[in-house]
Order: structure tokens, then C-alpha cells, then sequence
């Protein structure tokens, strides 16, 4: 009697497990069916990049945001506004601001034409960089005569916008790397006599350019990242007096550059990650005693104990060294 309970009981538990995998069969098939026909509803549907940019509704919620903020602060002195669709109409609100400062449009979505509009704030600092404006936009900002900080790297300017900038003779900060500026627009930056700080990096920087770049007599800070510098170059950097913080990341630096910058008594700092100088080449920096950081981060030819000996040299620096791959990704091939 136990034993037909026992295979009653077996073969309920086996159908009730058959039902549960047809049950889920089922389920899996229907979900499959559902995918398969959103995929081709997907593949039927054709939108163009014109027809999807108009579904944005950023323009809109810039217009009201930049307008809201000058009605709530018409004396406002610092306006953000980076990677944003900018609109002629937020540009017009923007000129408004009569004691506006410092703007910040990085990467948003401006174009030359819109650049009249803030042709005659007081700015001092100016934020460009990432944007799409030519040398037809930069006859406008030449007009800000107050400018003492500009940023227009990776954009599209070429020589004749660094010409028409020469006029801005206030100007101490100057950033226009990832451009296609040559020679011609180096020999109007040596106009610019007030210059502290200066961002050439991913650019073509030739021997004539080094010469006109050391003949700024008041050059603190200079990043040329990803520019390929010899140990000529860097000798024309000691005509710049006040040089004291240089950056060349990723700049195919051997050891001959380093002994070079070796001479370069003044120099604070230096940024020189993910170049190929040696030992050799680590031991020269000693030279330097006013040195107060060195970043040597992805350096692969250069031991501990050679950054031991320079932290023994000048103890009061600070080193970051590393041989393996560290930095992001999109620090490392900016």
C-alpha cells in the first residue's frame, strides 16, 4: 500500500514539473517573439541626424534657464553654461548680464554669428574651448578689450584669429591647444607681452615657435602635452625668466631633453608622465633644487631606486612615478 503512495506521489511531482517547464518554454518563446518584432519596428523606423535633433529639448531649457537667471540676477558676475545647446536667443540674454565677468561656454553649441552679442561685456575670463567657432567668430571677441584669461582650444581657428587677438595686450592666459595654429600665429603671440600662462599642447610646435615662446617676458606656466620637443627646445625656453611650471606629457622626452631641462634653474614643477627617458636621464633633474613636484607616472625605463636617489637630492619634492599604464584612458590620449 506504501509503495503504489510512493510512485503516486512520483509521478504527480513528474507532471507537475513538465507543466512548470512547458509554462516557461511558453514565457521564454513570447518574450522572443516580442523582441524580434520590436527589432523590426526599430529597423523600419529611418530618422536622419537632422530629424533627431529636433526631438531635443535642450534649446528650449537653456532659453528659459539663462533667461530666468537674468531676471533673478541681472548683476550677475559668473555665468556656466559649458556643453549646452546655446541658442541666438540665450546669447542675447547672456549680453544682457552688463556686469558679467567670467563666462564659461565650453563645448556647447554657439556659433560665430552669436558671439556679437557679448561683444561688449566686461568679461575678464572666457571659456570657448570644444566649440565650433572659426576666425569669423573671433573678430568679436577681440572687441573685449577687458579679457585677461581666454580659452579657445579645439576649435577651429587658424593664424589670422591669433592675429586678430594680438590686440588684447591685457591678456595673461591664453589657451588655444588641438588648434592648427603654425608659425604665423606664434609670431603674433609674441605681441601679447603679458602672458603668464600658455596652452600649446596638441599642436606642431616648430624651433622658430620655441624661440618666440621664450621671448615672453613674463611666461610662468607652459603645457605643451603631446607636443614632440627636443633638447634644442627647450634651451629657447631659458630666455623666458619667469618660467616655473612646465608640462610635457607625452612629449617623446629622452634623456637628452631631460639634461636640458636640467638648466632650467627656476622651474617649480614639472609634468612629464608617459615619456621614454631613462635612469640616465632621472638623475639630471637633481640639478634642479627648486623643484617641489615631479609627475613621472607611465615612465617604463625609470626604476625606484633611481627616483630614491632624486627624492634624496631634493627632499623637499614631491614624486609621482609609475611604470605600468595608470592615467584614464582619456587623460592618457587627450
Amino acid at each position: 500500500m506504501s509503495v503504489k503512495r510512493i510512485d503516486l506521489s512520483v509521478v504527480a511531482l513528474g507532471a507537475l514539473a513538465l507543466l512548470l517547464t512547458l509554462a516557461l518554454a511558453f514565457v521564454f518563446m513570447n518574450i522572443l517573439n516580442q523582441s524580434e518584432e520590436h527589432i523590426q519596428n526599430v529597423r523600419k523606423t529611418n530618422v536622419s541626424y537632422t530629424e533627431a535633433m529636433q526631438f531635443r529639448s535642450a534649446t528650449n531649457e537653456c532659453d528659459r534657464m539663462v533667461k530666468e537667471k537674468l531676471k533673478r540676477e541681472p548683476t550677475a558676475t559668473v555665468c556656466r553654461l559649458a556643453r549646452l545647446d546655446i541658442s541666438d536667443t540665450s546669447m542675447s540674454c547672456i549680453g544682457k548680464m552688463q556686469s558679467l565677468q567670467s563666462l564659461d561656454l565650453s563645448e556647447s553649441t554657439i556659433d560665430d554669428r552669436s558671439l556679437r552679442h557679448i561683444e561688449h561685456l566686461p568679461l575678464h575670463d572666457l571659456n570657448l574651448f570644444g566649440t565650433n567657432i572659426s576666425d569669423r567668430g573671433v573678430q568679436h571677441i577681440a572687441k573685449i578689450k577687458t579679457l585677461r584669461s581666454l580659452n579657445i582650444g579645439a576649435t577651429q581657428i587658424s593664424d589670422e584669429a591669433i592675429e586678430q587677438l594680438s590686440s588684447l595686450v591685457d591678456l595673461e592666459v591664453f589657451r588655444f591647444c588641438a588648434t592648427k595654429i603654425t608659425d604665423k600665429g606664434f609670431q603674433s603671440l609674441a605681441r601679447l607681452r603679458n602672458i603668464r600662462q600658455l596652452d600649446v599642447s596638441d599642436i606642431p610646435v616648430s624651433e622658430k615657435s620655441f624661440r618666440l615662446i621664450g621671448s615672453l617676458p613674463k611666461l610662468e606656466s607652459i603645457d605643451l602635452g603631446g607636443v614632440k620637443v627636443t633638447a634644442r627646445d627647450i634651451e629657447d625656453l631659458r630666455s623666458a625668466p619667469c618660467l616655473r611650471h612646465i608640462i610635457l606629457f607625452r612629449s617623446e622626452l629622452n634623456d637628452a631633453e631631460l639634461h636640458a631641462l636640467s638648466e632650467l634653474k627656476g622651474v617649480r614643477t614639472l609634468q612629464l608622465s608617459r615619456n621614454p627617458f631613462t635612469n640616465n636621464g632621472v638623475a639630471y633633474l637633481g640639478k634642479m633644487t627648486n623643484l617641489i613636484n615631479v609627475s613621472m607616472l607611465e615612465c617604463p625605463n625609470v626604476s625606484p631606486g633611481a627616483v630614491a636617489q632624486l627624492k634624496k637630492r631634493i627632499p623637499g619634492c614631491q614624486i609621482e612615478h609609475s611604470t605600468e599604464r595608470l592615467l584614464p584612458k582619456l587623460f592618457r590620449d587627450r
